[in-house]
């Protein structure tokens, strides 16, 4: 919101600067929670080039079941 005061000057609620902050903290969490998954991907796709990625057979098919 803008509140506009009879000198011409224009200014922020506080609701709005909150608003502003929430919406900063969102997309700086949102980074974060990016990097950490692109971080597993990467070690993912190292573990199976280098063949050390072992595949729970059993595991995968009771999660396939269930789906």
């Amino acid at each position: 919101m803008v509140n506009a005061l009879n000198s011409g000057s224009v200014g922020l609620t506080n609701k709005a600067m909150e608003m502003e902050g929430v919406k900063l903290e969102k997309k700086q969490n949102s980074s974060e929670v990016s990097n950490k998954e692109e971080s597993k991907v990467e070690k993912l796709k190292k573990s199976i080039e280098s063949g050390d990625y072992k595949l729970d057979m059993e595991k995968t098919a009771k999660a396939l079941v269930e789906f």
